[in-house]
């Protein structure tokens, strides 16, 4: 798996409201699952688990590279 964010999204992560495991973005009203604490093994299960598009915050030392 890559990961790699083409398109990053616009909204601020500190203007969303807390929920469990990330943020909700009212813009999009979807969950923003906070990856940055993760480590690759759980994002890997997360993102293939998911049975829908998955959006989420990384640290840039977790994108562009494969994991």
């Amino acid at each position: 798996m890559y990961l790699q964010i083409s398109a990053p999204c616009a909204q601020l992560w500190d203007d969303m409201a807390v929920v469990t495991g990330g943020r909700f973005c009212s813009s999009c009203e979807k969950k923003v699952i906070d990856f940055s604490l993760l480590s690759d093994r759980q994002i890997i299960e997360v993102i293939e688990s998911s049975k829908q598009e998955v959006c989420g915050r990384f640290v840039n030392e977790q994108l562009d590279r494969g994991i």
